[in-house]
């Protein structure tokens, strides 16, 4: 499994360098969006119940 993912990691200093600043910028985006939607979700499902 190793060689595999060895293959598509950067060999540059450069390239390992966006990898890691990149990657937790990315997931944290990610986690946000999904924590948005969510309660964005809930209160909009939360007024039109107490709308009907």
């Amino acid at each position: 499994m190793e060689p595999i993912v060895k293959q598509y990691m950067p060999k540059s200093l450069l390239g390992r360098t966006m990898v890691i600043l990149i990657t937790p910028l990315a997931i944290v985006q990610l986690i946000s969006a999904i924590v948005f939607y969510d309660t964005h979700w809930g209160k909009i499902m939360d007024r039109l119940a107490q709308g009907v």
